[in-house]
């Protein structure tokens, strides 16, 4: 198939691309000059055609010439304090409508949105978090990608088929978040957990590739959301002891640890300063997270993997 796919230098958008790539299909794949060596490894690809510029620039898209049959939209600006509300405007929701409307001017029948699982809040307000949830969108990339979100499925019809993926935390080769973020203060022996037991929801990016890749033959997810993550939430000390076994050889030492209440005020005092990156980063090694999974194994075949078994290549390429 010709897929225009964008977001290929990001670290989940470079995955989709190589396992579609491997799959024989030809990617139209818009990316700005600056953002080409991070695509480095597979730019060669002779069914790669590279269009340089924004993604959401009405002259870029105009100029493809080629009848494409699937969208998928991977591109946003990501994360806390990246901009101004004009800029998560312009890019998560301006430019998701702008391939929205190429999308219906050029009759492609499919068209699949990545998002987050962030739309239900930093930290969801329950869990197992479903897809059917109440939004709790908090800061200025979640709102974009929730507002995103919508538009997305109200496009949703017989002649263009749309769904929303929200992949949770994701981990894999070059992977530069918040797994390897965590293995460096395993290693220096810099994490202070909670005393709790704490679960988290997290994604390995290929087993992510491999389920977009199925979907592309399909439809049958025409107007639906689905969470993605691996099979099972993991605990937060037993992901730490996997961790500083292969690093170090050893179980983490049991006296890094706080009661739970500690992080929960250090929460609040980081949101009175504004400092929202630090307090998101306390919320996700002190609260639950992790989400229901069960409707993406049903109607999408899913396979989904145990984290404790897939991250340790991971583990041992940082």
């Amino acid at each position: 198939m010709n897929i225009l796919i964008s977001g290929i230098s990001g670290f989940i958008g470079s995955h989709i691309a190589e396992k579609l790539l491997e799959d024989g299909h030809t990617l139209f794949a818009p990316i700005r000059k600056e953002s080409e060596r991070k695509i480095s490894h597979f730019k060669a690809n002779a069914q790669l055609n590279i269009l340089t510029g924004d993604f959401y620039d009405p002259a870029l898209l105009k100029n493809i010439d080629t009848k494409i049959d699937v969208i998928l939209h991977f591109a946003s600006i990501r994360g806390a304090g990246m901009g101004t509300l004009n800029d998560y405007t312009k890019i998560n929701v301006g430019g998701t409508q702008a391939l929205l409307d190429f999308a219906k001017n050029r009759n492609v029948g499919k068209f699949i949105y990545c998002s987050t699982v962030g739309v239900l809040g930093s930290i969801p307000k329950k869990v197992p978090a479903a897809p059917d949830d109440k939004p709790r969108a908090d800061g200025l990339y979640h709102q974009t990608k929730y507002e995103s979100e919508k538009r997305v499925l109200a496009e949703n019809c017989a002649n263009l088929k749309t769904c929303v993926l929200r992949p949770t935390i994701t981990y894999g080769p070059r992977d530069d978040g918040f797994i390897p973020k965590m293995i460096s203060m395993v290693a220096g022996k810099k994490l202070i957990l909670p005393s709790g037991t704490v679960k988290l929801h997290l994604l390995d990016v290929n087993a992510f590739a491999t389920l977009v890749s199925s979907m592309i033959e399909s439809g049958a997810w025409a107007g639906k959301i689905y969470h993605v993550a691996d099979k099972d939430p993991v605990v937060l000390r037993e992901l730490v002891n996997k961790i500083s076994n292969i690093v170090s050889h050893e179980d983490y030492p049991g006296i890094y640890k706080v009661p739970g209440i500690i992080y929960r005020l250090s929460t609040i005092l980081l949101t009175v300063l504004g400092m929202q990156k630090f307090n998101t980063s306390i919320k996700l090694i002190s609260r639950n997270w992790y989400y229901d999974i069960q409707k993406t194994v049903d109607e999408l075949n899913y396979q989904a993997v145990d984290t404790l078994t897939s991250i340790e290549s991971v583990i041992d390429g940082n």
